[in-house]
């Protein structure tokens, strides 16, 4: 399985960062991008229709996106480096866990570096972003977050026989799981050489109780005491039972 990094296009940049201001997305998302990015004005776009939104996105991106095309080839070659070093280390940690074999299910991941921090990825592409400004470290970290969601939505498949693609996206219940089993995963010893984030997961799952007892302490356990197949039936049961308490947070 290879990775290949690549320039965002500022046409790509402009459609993955107008995905984000969807009426249908995280506020938090559309609330971090303007925190990165102090011209952006929330309330205005709020106001806004997607043509609208889509012109006032492309006149805010195209200097920042002209002036950073330097600094953002000098990100691909770095990270792409940094990978070809250390890859075949990480995808061993993926084999052991999920009990694959990665090169039989994956061939080739693109990976659009640029401008967007909220990095989204897109699975039937093979797709995913990351943020420009993170150094290597944060970039191998951010890498194996979003690979994780391909390869857990892969075997969750072969779990759920009757998967429905849409509901992978927030904010289905499903999203919100495969969002929170990012911190057990992440924070698994077989990655702790490439990951020392403590809270690898969406901040706001830690600040989740359930009965008394910490969201992400009950999905640590579940993870440690089950295979990770027994793992999604089990963790998506204590998910739904919560689904009131935990679609509060997202």
């Amino acid at each position: 399985m290879k990775l290949k990094f690549e320039r965002a296009s500022l046409e790509y940049t402009c459609e993955s960062i107008l995905e984000c201001f969807d009426e249908s997305q995280s506020m938090d998302f559309q609330e971090y991008i303007c925190k990165v990015y102090p011209t952006f004005d929330l309330e205005k776009i709020k106001k806004m229709d997607l043509v609208e939104k889509s012109k006032y996105i492309k006149r805010e991106v195209e200097n920042l996106y002209n002036s950073q095309v330097s600094n953002i080839n000098q990100r691909v070659n770095e990270y792409q480096k940094e990978w070809d070093e250390i890859g075949t280390e990480i995808l061993k940690c993926y084999e052991s866990i999920f009990n694959i074999d990665v090169d039989d299910i994956f061939k080739e991941f693109i990976v659009q570096v640029g401008l967007n921090p909220i990095c989204p990825r897109y699975l039937s592409e093979y797709k995913f972003d990351c943020f420009y400004k993170l150094s290597t470290q944060g970039a191998i970290e951010n890498i194996i977050h979003e690979l994780t969601h391909f390869v857990w939505f892969k075997i969750w498949e072969q779990v759920f026989t009757d998967w429905d693609r849409q509901s992978f996206e927030y904010p289905n219940i499903i999203w919100v799981f495969s969002e929170i089993v990012i911190d057990p995963i992440l924070r698994d010893r077989r990655f702790e050489k490439y990951c020392t984030l403590e809270k690898p997961a969406y901040d706001y799952f830690y600040n989740i109780e359930i009965n008394k007892v910490s969201l992400i302490e009950n999905i640590r356990n579940l993870y440690n005491q089950n295979t990770i197949q027994e793992f999604m039936i089990k963790g998506l049961e204590y998910c739904e039972t919560y689904k009131d308490i935990l679609i509060q947070y997202i």
